[in-house]
């Protein structure tokens, strides 16, 4: 067990869900007199039995005198998100307010060597480099807060390290429901990995050790590759390598898709391309580019075509009663901006789609959403918006040309 330093009036939070093997760090910290807080968190999924872990963790803490936090999930999970996202974003939110409110010096998570290869094959699902490959770490900081350090005491050690050690010691644990659901590809990993690849926690973490020395050299590489960079500029050393130029640019630009990456370095001389909701990149020479912010495109007001002619919608001109055209759609129609919920069910296609997947689709960036154009029927039905199949227009109904035309950068 690798805990890390201590300083005076240091108090680590111990993220306790009552598993075996947060039970055991919690079990193995007081041994040794590390001074922890226990923090737990109730999902409140109905059909987990969060409340019995719960009543478990607290006569742990009260039996061995651990101070405990707990806390609760105020909102009820839809479909609107995986049920794993939904528990880790409202888990973490807990675990930050933890940290600030109690004045902890950072958190201890009981994550192990298989938690660490199965991440690694996750990863490697994902299409990960070498940075995320060996991003499991035993110190870090948390990637939604900078300012709250972490640390896996127990990374190099297994679950059945930790079984055995409270088999050793007589203490129960609670086993997780959520487990044994293989849908989760965690889950399915953990099940089905290790039976067929006996040593596969063992070979997965030394290769990611290995990896985790040549990612350092990279990274030495790409930044002595850097001429000058700031927050709003990057000048690369002419000849530098695109594998290091990919890893400069995400590290400059942070949080950069491999698509957004690659569209980035392939930009034609003063191109510009979006990077985020704010945020544009156009590439000044070969070896340099430059960031600006952009306000995000507000809401034009709707608009009405009632007639043949030509219409302005924000960053848009619709071209009624041309020929040939786009869009051949029945008058009069609204022109109007994306809201919270809208579908439309396009021709040849089964069912709706909502039209925040469509424009996910289209590449539109994120700050020129709210000014794409929707054309909606007098009902407010959405027939048609531009680069994607419309609606289907029931027959013998009299129907215009109609053509889009966008006037701003991309």
């Amino acid at each position: 067990m690798k805990l890390p330093q201590l300083h005076p009036g240091d108090r680590w939070g111990l993220c306790l869900s009552g598993g075996a093997d947060s039970t055991a760090l919690l079990l193995k910290c007081l041994e040794v007199g590390f001074p922890i807080v226990a923090l737990h968190f109730n999902h409140g999924f109905a059909d987990e039995d969060g409340d019995t872990d719960e009543r478990f963790v607290r006569d742990l803490c009260t039996a061995k005198g651990v101070s405990l936090t707990v806390g609760h999930c105020s909102e009820t999970w839809t479909n609107r998100e995986t049920k794993e996202v939904f528990a880790r974003r409202h888990r973490m939110a807990f675990f930050a307010a933890c940290v600030r409110d109690l004045d902890l010096t950072g958190l201890l998570l009981a994550h192990h060597a298989d938690d660490r290869a199965e991440n690694v094959v996750l990863r490697l699902a994902r299409g990960c480099g070498a940075e995320g490959l060996t991003s499991f770490r035993v110190e870090g900081v948390a990637p939604w807060d900078a300012r709250i350090k972490w640390v896996r005491p127990l990374l190099d050690e297994t679950h059945a390290d930790q079984i055995a050690w409270l088999q050793a010691h007589g203490q129960t644990w609670r086993e997780d429901l959520s487990n044994s659901d293989l849908t989760i590809p965690r889950n399915a990993i953990r099940a089905t990995l290790p039976t067929v690849l006996p040593h596969f926690s063992a070979g997965v973490n030394a290769a990611a050790d290995v990896l985790a020395e040549e990612n350092a050299f990279i990274a030495a590489c790409a930044e002595a590759a850097i001429e000058h960079q700031t927050a709003c500029s990057l000048t690369v050393k002419s000849g530098t390598h695109p594998v290091l130029l990919r890893r400069i640019v995400r590290d400059w630009l942070k949080d950069l898709t491999r698509e957004q990456t690659e569209r980035l370095l392939q930009l034609p001389l003063s191109a510009v391309t979006t990077v985020s909701q704010n945020r544009v990149v156009r590439r000044i020479s070969d070896t340099q580019w430059r960031m600006d912010s952009r306000e995000r495109a507000s809401a034009p007001p709707p608009l009405i075509l009632d007639a043949p002619g030509t219409y302005t919608f924000g960053a848009w001109q619709i071209c009624v009663g041309v020929h040939p055209a786009t869009l051949q759609l029945p008058l009069p129609l609204t022109v109007r901006s994306r809201r919270a919920g809208d579908r439309m069910r396009p021709r040849g296609l089964r069912g709706s789609r909502k039209i925040q997947d469509i424009l996910t689709e289209l590449h539109i960036p994120v700050g020129e959403r709210d000014g794409y154009p929707l054309l909606c029927d007098a009902q407010d039905t959405i027939l048609a918006l531009p680069g994607f199949r419309p609606a289907a227009v029931p027959e013998g109904i009299e129907t215009v040309g109609i053509t889009f035309h966008f006037s701003g950068e991309r």
